[in-house]
């Protein structure tokens, strides 16, 4: 058994996530799947170690790996996945305030593979401006294991599917 968990009603921030939880789980994969907000995360921080219980106890054995999220919650959608320094500069541009080399690098399809790629992830409507902080768990992973980076010489690609050579 690689962990085991058990909470009478563990709380976080004073709310109740979990009521007489108790869960083994073996060396397999496991993922752990629920609507947003309901404590998965959270759930994988206790397990991982990154947080105690308030009641009840964990138990591991073995290394435990898990897929990382968008770590940083003060940045914008378009810091966290690299793209807000060109996205700058296509703004500077429009407003004629761009220099030559801000000219010279500018992708001009890059908003457009943004939107497709985050379509592509599920997230067709997520604004570039929105803190990271109010993602949920799921998403934040969509963006960190999908789209944008910024590349080279201000170039940027909107997902793996998109890169420019």
């Amino acid at each position: 058994m690689l962990f085991w968990i058990r909470f009478p009603s563990p709380r976080l921030d004073g709310r109740q996530l979990f009521d007489g939880l108790t869960l083994a789980i073996g060396r397999e994969r496991t993922g752990i799947v629920g609507r947003n907000g309901c404590g998965k995360s959270t759930l994988l921080r206790l397990i991982g170690g990154e947080i105690e219980p308030a009641a009840g106890s964990v138990r591991r054995a073995g290394s435990i790996g898990m897929l990382a999220q968008l770590a940083n919650d003060r940045l914008a959608v378009a810091q966290a996945l690299g793209v807000s320094e060109s996205l700058a500069r296509l703004r500077r541009l429009e407003r004629g305030e761009g220099s030559l080399d801000d000219a010279a690098d500018a992708d001009w399809t890059l908003e457009s593979r943004i939107g497709e790629a985050l379509a592509a992830i599920g997230l067709p409507a997520l604004p570039l401006d929105r803190p990271v902080a109010s993602l949920s768990g799921g998403e934040r992973t969509r963006c960190s294991a999908g789209p944008p980076a910024d590349r080279g010489a201000g170039r940027a690609a909107a997902g793996r599917a998109y890169q420019q050579s």
